[in-house]
Protein backbone atom coordinates (compact mmCIF):
# COMPACT_ATOMS: atom_id res chain seq x y z
CA UNK A 1 0.00 0.00 0.00
CA UNK A 2 2.65 2.43 0.76
CA UNK A 3 4.28 1.38 -2.69
CA UNK A 4 0.58 2.71 -4.23
CA UNK A 5 1.00 6.40 -1.53
CA UNK A 6 4.38 6.58 -3.00
CA UNK A 7 3.63 6.28 -6.53
CA UNK A 8 0.30 8.75 -5.98
CA UNK A 9 2.89 11.42 -4.69
CA UNK A 10 4.99 11.41 -7.60
CA UNK A 11 2.45 11.12 -10.54
CA UNK A 12 -0.72 11.81 -9.08
CA UNK A 13 -3.23 14.50 -9.71
CA UNK A 14 -1.68 18.45 -8.41
CA UNK A 15 -5.12 19.73 -8.12
CA UNK A 16 -7.94 19.21 -5.60
CA UNK A 17 -9.42 15.45 -5.72
CA UNK A 18 -13.46 15.85 -5.23
CA UNK A 19 -14.15 12.00 -4.45
CA UNK A 20 -10.66 10.51 -2.94
CA UNK A 21 -12.17 7.14 -2.45
CA UNK A 22 -13.06 6.86 -6.47
CA UNK A 23 -9.85 8.51 -7.23
CA UNK A 24 -7.76 6.02 -4.73
CA UNK A 25 -9.44 3.23 -6.29
CA UNK A 26 -8.29 4.24 -9.94
CA UNK A 27 -4.77 4.26 -8.49
CA UNK A 28 -4.87 0.81 -6.56
CA UNK A 29 -6.61 -0.17 -10.25
CA UNK A 30 -3.64 1.33 -12.57
CA UNK A 31 -1.04 0.12 -10.25
CA UNK A 32 -1.96 -3.86 -10.29
CA UNK A 33 -2.10 -3.02 -13.90
CA UNK A 34 1.23 -1.99 -14.40
CA UNK A 35 3.02 -4.21 -11.52
CA UNK A 36 0.46 -7.71 -11.75
CA UNK A 37 3.18 -10.00 -13.05
CA UNK A 38 5.66 -8.84 -9.80
CA UNK A 39 2.87 -10.00 -7.57
CA UNK A 40 1.75 -12.53 -9.47
CA UNK A 41 5.65 -14.44 -9.37
CA UNK A 42 5.99 -13.03 -5.54
CA UNK A 43 2.73 -15.05 -5.34
CA UNK A 44 3.88 -18.15 -7.15
CA UNK A 45 6.94 -18.13 -4.46
CA UNK A 46 5.38 -17.74 -1.88
CA UNK A 47 3.03 -21.19 -2.59
CA UNK A 48 5.33 -23.04 -3.29
CA UNK A 49 7.40 -22.37 -0.09
CA UNK A 50 4.51 -22.70 1.78
CA UNK A 51 3.73 -26.46 0.04
CA UNK A 52 7.47 -27.39 0.40
CA UNK A 53 7.15 -26.04 4.21
CA UNK A 54 3.59 -28.65 4.48
CA UNK A 55 5.72 -31.27 2.82
CA UNK A 56 8.50 -30.98 5.31
CA UNK A 57 6.60 -30.74 7.78
CA UNK A 58 4.54 -33.86 7.18
CA UNK A 59 7.71 -36.00 7.37
CA UNK A 60 9.16 -35.09 10.32
CA UNK A 61 9.67 -38.88 11.65
CA UNK A 62 7.06 -39.38 14.65
CA UNK A 63 8.39 -40.18 18.06
CA UNK A 64 9.38 -44.35 18.32
CA UNK A 65 7.25 -45.97 20.32
CA UNK A 66 7.94 -49.31 19.81
CA UNK A 67 9.34 -49.79 23.45
CA UNK A 68 6.39 -48.63 24.92
CA UNK A 69 4.17 -50.81 22.83
CA UNK A 70 5.98 -53.87 23.94
CA UNK A 71 6.06 -52.75 27.37
CA UNK A 72 2.29 -52.52 27.58
CA UNK A 73 1.84 -55.75 26.08
CA UNK A 74 4.00 -57.52 28.48
CA UNK A 75 1.89 -56.04 31.40
CA UNK A 76 -1.36 -57.22 29.69
CA UNK A 77 0.47 -60.72 28.86
CA UNK A 78 2.00 -61.04 32.87
CA UNK A 79 -1.49 -60.18 33.91
CA UNK A 80 -3.05 -62.75 32.29
CA UNK A 81 -0.57 -65.17 33.91
CA UNK A 82 -1.10 -64.25 37.04
CA UNK A 83 -4.98 -64.11 36.56
CA UNK A 84 -4.74 -67.17 35.15
CA UNK A 85 -2.28 -68.85 37.76
CA UNK A 86 -5.32 -67.33 40.47
CA UNK A 87 -8.06 -69.53 39.33
CA UNK A 88 -5.88 -72.44 38.80
CA UNK A 89 -4.80 -72.53 41.98
CA UNK A 90 -8.85 -71.92 42.99
CA UNK A 91 -9.35 -75.36 41.01
CA UNK A 92 -9.17 -78.86 43.00
CA UNK A 93 -6.95 -81.50 41.71
CA UNK A 94 -8.25 -83.85 39.68
CA UNK A 95 -8.28 -87.17 42.19
CA UNK A 96 -10.04 -84.95 45.13
CA UNK A 97 -13.54 -85.17 45.07
CA UNK A 98 -15.72 -81.83 45.50
CA UNK A 99 -17.75 -81.08 48.51
CA UNK A 100 -21.86 -79.89 47.61
CA UNK A 101 -20.11 -76.57 48.93
CA UNK A 102 -17.47 -76.04 46.33
CA UNK A 103 -17.64 -74.49 42.93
Amino acid sequence: MMEIFDGIKRNGTQGAIRRWPGYLMKCVQSHFEINWETYYSESKSVRNMALHAVATLGKIQQEDKTVETLAMAQRVLCAKKEKNKKIADKKPAINSQLTMFDF
